[in-house]
């Protein structure tokens, strides 16, 4: 502020005007109530008549495209080396990167339509600096914003979409739009972006732009549960990678955690622990614990072992993550420590601790809603239902039921689609509370609907996943009340086969309710042995 109002009155030559006399203007202005000085932090805020006349007077002077030039030579300073080297920093300083935005968008939006391309770039590349640190911290919308801006003034520039500057903006907003559960946008941005990059390409075999392009529609596909897309997009990035870098590369790393994401999508359990650990060895060789990729790696191998029933190894993976992105970040008010909240908010509920569960849940929504700006995210409407399924087993069914209706409505609304996992297991919680107040023809439409999801399109990446045993347990359930008792001793059955190909020798709590229900149904068609048997082990 203070130079841009030094600036009036003078040129380039003389352009540095003494400390002293622009702290005498600064007094005279603020006497005239145009200028007010925090006495905390030392920041001018200057009343927009002073803005405008500065401006006017430097273009009739010929230097306001020179004096644009610099500030965005200073202000990209700030960032030289350290937009994602040091998000903890950052991190702590969000607030006054947030504030200094106007500012920055001000000198890119100031610069004059004829003036020369690399000052019209420096305003541009000002601002994708800018939105990757609000990315970093969570600030995703404020980050498409500024991204929007900043891509929109180098397509001005270059006048094309087809250079690679152009894409490197895209394809970060592609990822910001990814975050924020705009996936439809994320889509259209990436697709386009890897289209770029293909057909400026030299050499397509060895071309880190091309994998990286695969990579993150892997990583859309993974959101939007196409585990066939995610895999075919993984395995091209990593064919790549590993024809232009060793195993310990990052991006080499990184692609072997991601393939680890699709087995599980995909249900190979054991597979999908054995690249998570794989990729947690090269992690810690290679930058230790302290990053946001290692403990990310960490939470998803304690996700594995959760799907797989082992709640005690699960729990203290989810700590250990949890405790590292505190660290990283400086707090828990990331989307990062937020989703780690929420699985250790699922082992708690699972242990029967609703309350406890109930706390993480809260964090969840509490920290989507402001990095995101809405309710109507993905991870916020799940935990909607999850917090939906703790007052349906406090017995609260009316205030679960709205639970559910809200996470619904706002997942189709998201997606587009039913054919979501996330859809399917909102279906499962209606029909449990239908089935809890006596409604057993509406709850069995829910599950049939469910599991119709899980089986026939394959939502969860594959058919045998824990959820479809779930559905087939609660249906057989509705079917046994219905006074279907061979119904429902195939479902049962079938359920218990495949908790035990899914969960293998682990304990579970839902595997027990499977088990007893099994074991009942065994006893009421005279199979006494084998259906003690059961109960037995659904006690254990």
């Amino acid at each position: 502020g203070g130079g841009g109002a030094g600036g009036a009155g003078g040129n380039d030559e003389n352009a540095d005007i003494p400390i002293r006399d622009v702290d005498t203007l600064i007094r005279e202005l603020a006497g005239l109530a145009l200028v007010q000085v925090d006495a905390a932090t030392g920041n001018v805020n200057i009343h927009r008549l002073v803005q405008d006349l500065t401006r006017q007077g430097l273009s009739s002077a010929g230097t306001l495209v020179s004096w644009i030039r610099r500030i965005s030579e200073v202000m990209e300073l700030m960032f030289e080396g350290n937009v994602t080297a040091n998000e903890e920093a950052m991190g702590r300083e969000l607030r006054r990167v947030q504030g200094l935005i106007p500012h920055f968008e001000a000198v890119a939006l100031h610069v004059p339509s004829d003036a020369d391309s690399d000052t019209r770039l420096s305003g541009g590349r000002l601002l994708h600096d800018v939105a990757m640190v609000l990315d970093a911290v969570g600030a995703y919308e404020d980050a498409r914003q500024v991204l929007t801006k900043a891509l929109a003034i180098k397509k001005d520039v270059y006048g094309k979409e087809e250079d690679l500057d152009v894409a490197a903006t895209m394809s970060n907003l592609g990822s910001v739009l990814r975050e924020k559960g705009s996936l439809e946008e994320a889509q259209v941005h990436s697709a386009r972006v890897l289209d770029i990059y293909e057909k400026l390409s030299t050499d397509q075999e060895s071309d880190a732009n091309i994998a990286i392009g695969h990579s993150n529609l892997g990583s859309l596909s993974v959101i939007k549960g196409d585990a066939d897309s995610a895999h075919v997009h993984y395995t091209e990035a990593l064919r790549i990678f590993t024809n232009i870098y060793e195993e310990k590369h990052p991006s080499v790393l990184a692609t072997i955690l991601s393939i680890g994401n699709v087995m599980y999508l995909k249900n190979n359990m054991a597979e999908a622990q054995s690249m998570y650990e794989r990729g947690l060895a090269i992690r810690l060789e290679i930058s230790g614990e302290e990053e946001p990729d290692t403990a990310g790696a960490i939470n998803n191998l304690g996700y594995v072992v959760h799907q797989r029933g082992d709640l005690e190894t699960a729990w203290n993976y989810y700590q250990r993550a949890l405790n590292l992105f505190q660290r990283i970040y400086g707090s828990d008010d990331h989307a990062d420590a937020a989703r780690t909240h929420r699985n250790l908010g699922d082992v708690l509920r699972e242990k029967g601790d609703l309350d406890g569960a109930q706390v993480h849940y809260d964090r969840v929504i509490a920290v989507f809603e402001r990095t995101t700006g809405s309710g109507d995210h993905p991870d916020v409407l799940v935990t909607f239902r999850d917090c939906g399924d703790i007052l349906r087993e406090k017995g609260d069914l009316d205030g679960a039921w709205k639970h559910y209706e809200r996470a619904l409505q706002g997942l189709l609304s998201a997606y587009g689609t039913e054919e979501r996992p996330e859809v399917a297991r909102t279906l499962r919680s209606f029909g449990e509370v239908l089935h809890a107040r006596g409604d057993l023809a509406g709850a069995r439409n829910y599950f049939e609907r469910a599991l119709d999801l899980g089986i026939t399109k394959k939502v969860f990446g594959s058919a045998e996943h824990g959820d479809v045993a779930r559905f087939l347990n609660s249906l057989g359930a509705v079917l046994r009340d219905l006074g279907d008792v061979e119904g429902a001793h195939s479902h049962f059955e079938r359920s218990v086969s495949l908790f035990d190909k899914v969960f293998g020798t682990n304990d579970h709590l839902d595997v027990a309710r499977a088990l007893r229900n099994y074991g009942q149904s065994l006893h009421n068609r005279g199979d006494a042995s084998r259906g003690r048997q059961h109960v037995t082990r659904a006690l254990e």
